[in-house]
């Protein structure tokens, strides 16, 4: 109960504190029960915090109370002041405030006279700009009083009497003598806009305002602009409107940027500047640009085309398919210690847990393959006993088991992300939602706190072993092994091949050599890809 009540003393306090930091406790206030009326019709104002001897003074828009149009006196306090606009006042803009003799005690507040029933709009036809386009804005129902114009601030200005000390000539402005039309403002400045309709030869606006962008104010920076598939990829941002935001979009190098889809996409929220990350194993081996725009539009805000590179090989894993198979040994980096089945390889439950062995390099309970799912993760299946590496684990004393079997419609598969060094970790999403990383860690210890770096317990090395070719568009009904030996890639089986690298470049077949991506090419049309390291 103590605490309860020195929660609500403090808040109270706290409203006090901000009522008096803004100043606003007794300054005498007007306010408008509507600021548009006809002709003739009378208006009501709410006051407060009125003197002695106040009155209300109707005026012209930039008037004095000398050359006030009308004159009410009202009690001391607050209440409600009813003011009737003279019929031969026209169509006008007027501006209402309190006062004693000739001194003004509140900010003015302005009215519309105006006898039409329709609403005002003002629109843009972008969002978004490039520096010195035409922005075109279209209008209806205004009301064309003699004077009356669209302005053009930065948003950091304020729409302000020009009389202010705060006031600055606007960017660019238009004059408006029809009550729908369309005009066209234009600046060389890049920042964030709003455009505003003002009354009368006044800054004075009773509509909403709309808001642009003018410029390449977002800048976005990679950096790198080639990664593999199993690599994070961190963009830094700079120059997105707190207030709007805007989004960041991943599409092909070839792509249209107004109806295409992207392949990924980042909402910015909040923040004008920032790093966000691309997941490892997001984005498959191709070429990529990467956009930013305004909130909920395809209106791009950079001016410079980001390009990016996904790639396999020097690193990347090879994944295998309906034609081939590629089979890696998974080894952890922390004690050499390999992924193995062979512990449990004549046990007959369709979960068990996964072990890590000294490797024996003869048994195919130690190889896996790589498949990739249509989600981006990766199936990891063991060649001697076809098992998957679950995503689920089992949960005993202080540590989350991992297991292999068969796998179900839940499995939700895993992602590699690459940590340098030939190093990866391994993590996958379990059934309650919490993402969990592969450990090599001493059961019955306590659980250490996560290091996703080289040569910790959470990194691992995936040794390639062999790929073998399974058949190529169903082309071939015989199997060919493809080994590397010493630098030297091995084919059993059809020996009606030829051998070329990633640039195209024939090699000898009998040749040792330098690491990197090689292609074996049968004369029937087969062909299997091979990284030598």
């Amino acid at each position: 109960m103590n605490g309860r009540k020195k929660q609500l003393v403090f808040s109270l306090l706290a409203l006090l504190l901000s009522i008096s930091a803004y100043g606003s406790w007794n300054d005498p206030t007007l306010v408008l029960q509507k600021n548009k009326i006809k002709l003739g019709e009378t208006l009501n104002v709410d006051f407060y915090n009125a003197p002695s001897n106040a009155g209300i003074a109707v005026c012209t828009p930039t008037g004095s109370i000398a050359s006030a149009v009308l004159k009410t006196s009202i009690s001391k306090g607050k209440g409600e002041a009813t003011l009737t606009i003279p019929e031969t006042a026209g169509k006008h803009l007027f501006n209402i405030v309190m006062y004693t003799g000739t001194t003004l005690l509140s900010e003015p507040v302005y009215v519309l006279v105006d006898n039409t029933e329709s609403t005002f709009s003002m629109s843009t036809n972008e969002k978004a700009y490039t520096t010195g386009a035409d922005i075109t804005i279209t209008y209806k129902n205004a009301p064309a009083l003699k004077g009356d114009r669209i302005v053009m601030y930065p948003e950091k200005y304020k729409l302000v009497p020009s009389g202010s000390s705060e006031f600055v000539s606007p960017a660019a402005s238009a004059d408006i003598t029809e009550t729908d039309g369309t005009v066209i403002l234009r600046t060389t400045t890049n920042s964030d806009y709003n455009i505003y309709y003002v009354h009368e030869g006044t800054y004075v606006s009773l509509f909403e305002k709309t808001s642009v962008v003018v410029g390449s104010t977002v800048k976005l920076s990679l950096s790198k602009t080639s990664f593999i598939e199993e690599e994070d990829i961190p963009i830094t941002y700079t120059g997105f409107s707190k207030q709007k935001g805007g989004w960041i979009g991943v599409f092909s190098l070839v792509s249209n940027l107004k109806t295409s889809e992207p392949f990924y996409t980042i909402d910015i929220e909040g923040s004008s500047s920032g790093k966000v990350t691309i997941p490892a194993s997001t984005l498959e081996s191709g070429k990529y640009r990467i956009v930013a725009f305004s909130k909920g539009t395809r209106n791009v805000l950079t001016s410079e085309t980001m390009r990016l590179t996904i790639y396999s090989g020097n690193g990347s894993l090879i994944y295998s398919d309906n034609a081939t198979e590629t089979y890696y040994r998974i080894i952890s980096a922390l004690d050499g210690k390999c992924m193995s089945t062979k512990a449990f390889a004549n046990s007959n439950s369709a979960e068990k847990q996964l072990k890590l062995e000294d490797l024996d390099e003869e048994s195919d309970y130690f190889l896996w393959k790589l498949v990739k799912r249509e989600d981006g993760k990766t199936e990891i299946i063991n060649k001697a006993t076809g098992e998957f590496l679950l995503s689920t684990s089992e949960a005993l004393s202080n540590f989350n088991y991992s297991k292999v079997g068969v796998p179900t419609e839940n499995n939700n598969g895993h992602t590699f992300s690459y940590l340098g060094d030939d190093q990866y970790t391994i993590k996958g999403v379990e059934d309650d939602g919490v993402t969990r990383y592969l450990a090599n860690i001493t059961s019955g210890g306590d659980p250490l706190p996560l290091n996703l770096t080289a040569n910790s317990e959470f990194a691992w090395k995936l040794n390639f072993v062999e790929t073998v070719v399974t058949g190529i568009n169903g082309v071939n009904t015989e199997k060919e092994t493809v080994t590397i030996q010493d630098k030297k890639i091995i084919v059993t089986g059809d020996q009606n091949y030829t051998l070329w690298d990633a640039n195209g470049k024939q090699h000898n077949k009998q040749a040792q050599l330098i690491p990197g991506i090689y292609l074996v090419k049968w004369t029937d049309g087969r062909n299997v890809k091979v990284i030598v390291k």
